[in-house]
């Protein structure tokens, strides 16, 4: 009865697109190769309930973080967006960090090795503020101006947005029976 709760499964994802397309995921990319006029991912993640992708020409190259887990292997954060909003990507990047950081003290440890981050291009803002196991998306703006609403609202949407992943994903809540575990808690 909810869109979330499901069987958990291993992902092994292979994606061909044109060549000018950059992909974002659900878990590690493991390959790529250029051949025959297309762009050839892999992807792998295994214990998720689900699995998404996005593809766009318009995609700059991904600022990147990581997120360390002491002992661990860090956890690599990839913020994808187009350059219209590329005032975005610095403060989707450091809300996603404060996010993990919360999470991984209060919650426990993020158990995934990455996160995407997409932050819609112009004209596709609905698609903003929608979450998929270590992918979601955010809210983007021309400008981001420090204690702006736009600064507000990114910040707000980013760490809503990554924390489904503990809920949803990792926890498996039922949102059907317990939507204040997932939306409210959130």
């Amino acid at each position: 009865n909810s869109e979330f709760y499901a069987d958990f499964g291993s992902f092994d994802v292979r994606l061909a697109v044109p060549e000018t397309y950059t992909v974002a995921a659900t878990g590690r990319q493991v390959e790529l190769v250029q051949a025959g006029g297309k762009r050839h991912y892999r992807f792998t993640q295994a214990d998720v309930v689900d699995f998404a992708w996005a593809a766009d020409a318009r995609f700059a190259p991904p600022l990147i973080g990581a997120f360390s887990r002491g002992g661990k292997a860090d956890v690599v954060i990839k913020v994808f967006y187009t350059p219209d909003y590329a005032a975005s990507a610095g403060p989707a990047l450091a809300a996603t960090l404060k996010a993990m950081r919360y999470a991984h003290e209060t919650l426990g440890e993020y158990p995934f090795d990455t996160v995407s981050v997409i932050v819609p291009p112009l004209n596709a803002e609905a698609a903003g503020g929608m979450e998929y196991p270590t992918l979601f998306t955010v809210e983007g703006y021309r400008t981001v101006v420090p204690a702006s609403y736009a600064a507000a609202a990114l910040e707000f949407v980013t760490i809503h947005e990554f924390t489904h992943n503990y809920f949803q994903s990792i926890l498996a809540s039922n949102e059907f029976e317990e939507p204040f575990l997932d939306e409210a808690v959130n």
